[in-house]
């Protein structure tokens, strides 16, 4: 696959597009090798078949050329990186391509989980072994996650990092090796400091099988070198902003949060002829530019860092202005639980990676159809009910009112940031309030109609008796969608049934 990858991507003539497309395939497919490779290295040391070959080498040396691979990749970070090798007065038996992935492993999964301050690659001698740090400002690990560092494919998932992927298998591959070379690896952390793993290995070659001492020929790390620092790279914040639309030209936005660079370029390259697509890096990235400016659609990867798709969709969720934004859920967690799951919490669609092009593009411009013919209808109904001689409104699943008629704010006196949401209750009597609270709730509940009485207070602070009646909405499969109702003034109604009431009650009067 990468060969010939390699070669189209020589052509001179390939269009822009194509050779972007080709350039994101050759990357991930070094990914892929890497993953395969982690994979094979595992079975083999199962099953007793890693063909070792210890040689001595200069490990001060190798080990600061190997950690100087990721100076490019720290210095865009904004990290610092540190190599601290002074020479050995001995030689260490390593086998060199294990060693490269020990280097290569510890070092990604620093620069992953540093965020800030920088990373440092120690060597020195402590009594008979060659001892080796290397060091991160980062995130840190919990007491919790410590003593599972090493297993394989276990991951530390509420950890923060630069992203959210990974398999679970580096450090644990790490450990192997570096059993196999007859040291020994520990990890010493502290949450929001930073964490130091330490690797010994003893001098000279009377703890290696003799069989599997030797001489071979000066092997290449740059295949090697370059995957793991690619995909260090590609962990880094986009560059590039994505192009405008012409200022004539009025297109939908769609938010997109994922923190692979790669798909949300490709995303980007999907959607960007139709959309105006905006992509950040994770969930707290997106409430930020949600926040900035409502978009059309959010498209949300599942996995990512510092807030996955759950926390954004709960967060969207939760708050008023954004309760009714759409969202489109993207996992590689394929299946029918993984896909009612995402369903469940709110999400319109769910989509399972890989997917097609076309895929996507429909099920975004259906989507955003659905919600273009639901903001027509309700401003359709806004426009209605604000011309009508009662009050309107409207609530969501949850009974929080979402929309209250002009006739509501000219008689209270209160603004939409009020009295949205459960802010109206506060304008009842305070004798009336457990009724008035307790008669919606019930019914939102046992989703059936209601029909209450309270007193609501207008803004000159007097009371007026009103009824609140109201009827559930439902989807086509029968799912609650909230309630419409009225409230119209029965005030004049209460005073002459007080009179009457009064009247009936003197003495000698006409029954």
């Amino acid at each position: 696959m990468l060969g010939p990858l390699q070669q189209v991507l020589e052509n001179a003539d390939l269009a822009d597009a194509v050779r972007t497309d080709l350039h994101t395939a050759h990357r991930n497919g070094l990914r892929l090798l890497k993953l395969v490779n982690s994979l094979l290295d595992f079975s083999r040391v199962e099953a007793g078949r890693m063909q070792a070959l210890f040689t001595p080498e200069d490990l001060s040396t190798l080990t600061a050329d190997l950690a100087s691979n990721f100076r490019s990749a720290c210095e865009r970070a904004g990290l610092a990186l540190t190599i601290d090798c002074p020479p050995l007065e001995e030689s260490v038996y390593i086998d060199r391509d294990m060693w490269e992935k020990i280097i290569f492993n510890l070092l990604s999964n620093a620069f992953k989980f540093t965020l800030q301050g920088g990373i440092s690659v120690q060597i020195c001698r402590e009594g008979d072994a060659a001892r080796i740090a290397v060091t991160d400002t980062g995130v840190g690990i919990s007491a919790e996650a410590l003593p599972r560092i090493f297993e394989r494919f276990h991951r530390v998932e509420e950890s923060r990092g630069r992203s959210h992927e990974g398999t679970g298998i580096g450090l644990a591959l790490v450990r192997e090796l570096v059993r196999l070379h007859g040291g020994s690896i520990s990890v010493a952390s502290t949450p929001g400091a930073g964490t130091v793993f330490t690797v010994y290995l003893p001098f000279g070659c009377r703890h290696l099988p003799t069989a599997q001492v030797g001489v071979r020929a000066q092997s290449t790390s740059a295949v090697r070198a370059q995957t793991f620092v690619e995909e260090a790279l590609r962990c880094l914040p986009d560059t590039a902003a994505p192009h405008p639309a012409p200022a004539e030209v009025s297109r939908q936005r769609i938010v997109l949060a994922d923190d692979n660079a790669d798909m949300r370029q490709y995303i980007q390259r999907i959607l960007g002829d139709l959309y105006e697509v905006i992509a950040v890096a994770d969930g707290e990235a997106a409430l930020q530019e949600i926040a900035r400016q409502r978009p059309d659609l959010v498209l949300s990867d599942v996995m990512m860092p510092r807030c996955d798709g759950f926390g954004l969709l709960a967060a969207l969720r939760a708050t008023l202005d954004t309760r009714d934004l759409p969202v489109i859920l993207l996992s590689a967690r394929a299946g029918d639980e993984a896909t009612i799951e995402g369903l469940d919490i709110g999400a319109e669609a769910y989509l399972t990676k890989p997917f097609q092009a076309r895929e996507l593009k429909a099920r975004v411009r259906a989507v955003l159809a659905k919600e273009e013919a639901r903001r027509e209808q309700e401003s359709h109904f806004h426009m209605i009910a604000d011309k009508a001689p009662i009050i309107l409104w409207t609530t969501d699943e949850t009974g929080a009112c979402t929309y209250l008629s002009r006739q509501w704010y000219e008689f209270t006196g209160g603004t939409p940031e009020q009295d949205l949401g459960f802010g109206w209750l506060d304008r009842t009597h305070p004798l009336d309030l457990d009724i008035a609270r307790a008669a919606f709730l019930d019914a939102n509940r046992e989703r059936t109609p209601f029909r209450v009485e309270y007193r609501l207070r207008g803004m000159d602070g007097s009371y007026r008796w009103m009824i609140d009646t109201g009827t559930p909405r439902f989807d086509e499969t029968g799912q609650l969608l909230g309630y419409v109702g009225c409230v119209f003034d029965i005030g004049e109604r209460r005073r002459m049934e007080a009179i009457l009431d009064a009247q009936k009650s003197r003495p000698g009067t006409q029954r």
